[in-house]
């Protein structure tokens, strides 16, 4: 735990009491998908503390649950990886706010002779069309495509949304994990798996191998000139009428400040919002040249609709043969074990 992480639960501790908010002010509650904590949640909050004197009670849920949990008032405001889904009501009376823009990576095991993919093969092994290695100049094995089971998971949700054009629809997936982190954590150990983070979550990281999308690798340098195809925007969402002096807006403007600006930058993990240029702008457009690149249709091999799916255990992993390890196939959950 480095320095200002401490600073952040010594100042918790010291603000708590026996019984509870020892001083006038209580925790702000917060929630954050996981992929939106690592990303800069848990800076930006150690350091919110710091200079604003306020407390984030934060909590750690899947994407969809951390945004209800502010519509249904349990929380002032979310960190998430994913914009409002249209069908939904409850998001759509929400303000969605762009923080920052993080890549989109395929990540598989280290010891995968895959370097690069096209965007056309990486929608086609989510469509089910390629489903092994050999047919992308890999070995000749299956490929195990891992995704996380939460319904309209952030980052899936983003990447799905790029390839296909709509954010909810089915993927060939064999694998299902809770979150981005324990996705991660069982692609380690699967040198056929394969599956998506992003670059603030696994920068850095020997035990992942990051696979370049049509020659180029994500860096934060890629994705702000616009060079790197796979991006996601991160949000705080807040209620739409939440007062000027509300913790929420005051979290949105010290996450737009200069200040935190130039730490993000010197980080290098995300691209702030005042930072991405024209990709603030032209997203939307964006989104249609990258669906217009992929025009021939990839029919998926599964249903027409994503049931809305309970978040499942990780797949257990079973030793075969000498010291090997390999994870077992896990069933995508259906409409019948949903929430």
């Amino acid at each position: 735990m480095n320095a200002l992480y401490r600073l952040q639960a010594i100042s918790l501790i010291g603000l708590l009491g026996v019984g509870g908010w020892s001083g006038a002010q209580t925790p702000m509650e917060s929630r954050a998908d996981a992929v939106s904590l690592r990303a800069f949640g848990n800076d930006a909050t150690a350091r919110f503390l710091k200079q604003e004197k306020v407390a984030l009670a934060s909590r750690e849920l899947s994407t969809i649950s951390a945004i209800e949990a502010v519509a249904d008032g349990k929380a002032e405001l979310a960190l998430v990886s994913r914009g409002a889904h249209p069908a939904n009501a409850k998001e759509m009376t929400l303000a969605f706010d762009v923080i920052a823009w993080d890549a989109i990576v395929v990540i598989v095991h280290p010891a995968n002779p895959v370097s690069n993919l096209s965007l056309r093969q990486v929608r086609d092994i989510y469509a089910g069309r390629i489903s092994r290695w050999e047919q992308v100049g890999g070995r000749a094995e299956a490929i195990h495509l891992n995704a996380v089971a939460g319904p309209l998971d952030g980052v899936e949700y983003g990447l799905r949304k790029a390839l296909f054009g709509r954010g909810n629809i089915p993927v060939a997936a064999e694998r299902w994990y809770l979150n981005t982190a324990q996705l991660e954590a069982g692609i380690m150990i699967d040198p056929n798996g394969l599956a998506v983070s992003t670059l603030s979550n696994v920068q850095g990281n020997a035990k992942l191998k990051r696979l370049s999308i049509e020659g180029v690798t994500a860096t934060t340098a890629m994705v702000a000139a616009g060079e790197y195809l796979l991006v996601t925007p991160l949000f705080l969402v807040y209620r739409k009428d939440a007062a000027e002096t509300s913790g929420a807006r005051r979290f949105l403007h010290f996450l737009q400040s200069d200040a935190y600006t130039q730490i993000a930058v010197a980080q290098a993990k995300v691209v702030p919002v005042s930072q991405a240029g024209a990709l603030n702008d032209m997203f939307a457009v964006r989104e249609q040249k990258l669906l217009a690149m992929l025009a021939d249709p990839a029919p998926l091999l599964i249903a027409a609709e994503t049931p809305i799916m309970a978040v499942v255990p990780i797949a257990p992993i079973k030793a075969t043969g000498k010291g090997k390890k390999k994870p077992d196939s896990t069933a995508a959950p259906t409409a019948a074990t949903a929430q």
